[in-house]
């Protein structure tokens, strides 16, 4: 799965780390899940998904997910 999901609006693009968590988020692993798998805190994967909402201007993890996969549907269909 390849995330290249950004803010439409600004452009403002996520970057590689926050893309991995973004996976991870979508296939719905826990915060302490995400950071095992990244060798990172479970805070430093709450801050990483702060800030991937804000890029795609959604208000919960639920809308996350289904930003991150509309992208990647648009993706497949170019």
């Amino acid at each position: 799965m390849a995330v290249q999901t950004g803010n439409p609006v600004t452009g403002e693009a996520l970057t590689t780390r926050e893309r991995q968590v973004a996976e991870h988020v979508v296939r719905g692993y826990t915060y302490d899940s995400i950071a095992r798998r990244l060798n990172i805190s479970p805070h430093t994967v709450d801050t990483y998904v702060r800030r991937i909402k804000l890029k795609l201007g959604v208000a919960n993890r639920a809308q996350l997910i289904v930003s991150v996969l509309d992208e990647l549907r648009e993706t497949q269909v170019r």
